[in-house]
């Protein structure tokens, strides 16, 4: 096995853990808890409910993003950034969907839209970060 390959297979298992570490802490807030809450009282960080959305699905969308890069699929590794925009767009209205049914919890259309804004950011920063040729390995 040569070096780059051990290195983006370790790559792809990090960053894809990293990925579902974070995928269950937002399905947790999303569903049970109170994102805002926790930000304003635990970590005394006074923010919004559109801000915590943006900034969530732009951490999620890199992460991801970055995973799939490292794949060992070549079709995936290709399509990584529709991939990312696409899945995680879904990933963002099933969570409004499940929000319906967990009452007290309020399913916002404006939401998805700080979720998609929040997933192109994400896009963006990796896109012109790739363009830094020490960078083009990592991401």
């Amino acid at each position: 096995m040569k070096t780059s390959s051990f290195i983006k297979i370790h790559f792809f298992f990090f960053f894809w853990m990293l990925y579902n570490v974070l995928t269950t802490i937002v399905i947790y807030f999303s569903l049970v808890g109170n994102p805002v809450e926790f930000f304003n009282v635990f970590l005394g960080i006074s923010t919004s409910s559109e801000i915590i959305h943006l900034f969530t699905f732009f951490v999620l969308s890199f992460i991801i993003s970055i995973a799939l890069r490292h794949s060992s699929h070549e079709d995936i590794r290709k399509h990584d950034y529709f991939l990312t925009i696409w899945f995680l767009t879904l990933f963002g209205a099933l969570i409004e969907i499940l929000q319906f049914f967990f009452p007290p919890r309020v399913p916002e259309l404006l939401d998805l839209g700080y979720d998609f804004v929040g997933i192109l950011l994400g896009q963006l920063l990796r896109f012109f970060l790739r363009k830094i040729k020490s960078m083009r390995l990592f991401l």
